[in-house]
């Protein structure tokens, strides 16, 4: 897992679960705290904490992987490519808002260590404290997943399943991930607008702000 923010500590958690053997990239301080405390997770609406053992790294050079989650903003990817290229994985997922995914596939073809490449969408949120993460989900959470265009090859889908297999997390797949991405800031923006009038209590908002980010 590229990416120790609270949507990947959440996936990682996942992956762990299902019983693989989990490497997450992260900068110095957040691997030192990772791999001396674990993967603490305080999971808000479950009222529970989970602690998971995982291998924290800052460097992912000449390391191969069965698969490769990439977690991160959009604004942070392109910074981030040199690093992403160096990745050998036989399937390199792209998790989060991506508003040009096209153009960032096509750089990451030029990358000979990786095999598919596919684009996702996690429903999860939270915040990250110095030690821990605070986990926002309902359910076992979800992502929204596929190619670019077109439908994924069965196969695939079969192979990617099974890294999730034995939790309630589901892969949610779908045949235009670039329309998805691209729609999706449609709805997430006027939302993000509100919190941040509002200073991030949504209680204070009015009926009129409520309305307005609907229509928008």
């Amino acid at each position: 897992v590229f990416g120790a923010g609270v949507i990947g500590a959440y996936l990682a958690h996942v992956l762990i679960q299902a019983g693989n053997e989990v490497t997450v990239l992260a900068r110095e301080e957040r691997a030192r705290s990772l791999n001396r405390n674990g993967l603490v997770i305080k999971h808000h609406l479950q009222r529970k904490t989970t602690v998971d053992p995982v291998e924290a790294v800052t460097d992912v050079s000449g390391q191969s992987f069965d698969a490769a989650f990439v977690v991160m903003p959009f604004h942070k990817i392109k910074p981030a490519l040199p690093q992403i290229l160096q990745l050998k994985a036989d399937l390199l997922v792209l998790v989060g808002n991506d508003l040009a995914p096209a153009e960032i596939e096509e750089e990451l073809r030029t990358a000979s260590g990786i095999g598919k490449i596919l684009f996702g969408f996690q429903v999860s949120g939270g915040k990250k404290e110095a030690d821990y993460y605070v986990c926002e989900r309902f359910g076992g959470s979800f992502m929204d997943i596929g190619q670019l265009h077109g439908r994924t090859d069965p196969q695939m889908k079969e192979w990617t399943e099974k890294l999730f297999e034995g939790t309630s997390y589901k892969l949610n797949w779908q045949d235009d991930m670039e329309a998805y991405l691209i729609c999706h800031p449609a709805a997430s923006l006027p939302i993000g607008y509100l919190a941040y009038i509002c200073d991030g209590d949504l209680r204070t908002s009015t009926r009129e702000q409520r309305r307005m980010m609907v229509d928008a």
